[in-house]
């Protein structure tokens, strides 16, 4: 499986679970936070 694929195939539970994690912090912007994911999420 390429990492395009894997990346695609793991954005969902990856969004579902940033927005927990949002729920539970109100300081934290929506907008900022689907960035953060953008950018980061490759690196892990």
């Amino acid at each position: 499986m390429s990492f395009s694929e894997r990346w695609q195939a793991q954005l969902n539970d990856s969004l579902i679970e940033c927005a927990k994690l949002a729920a539970a912090n109100n300081k934290i912007d929506v907008k900022y936070e689907l960035l953060i994911v953008g950018i980061f999420w490759p690196v892990r």
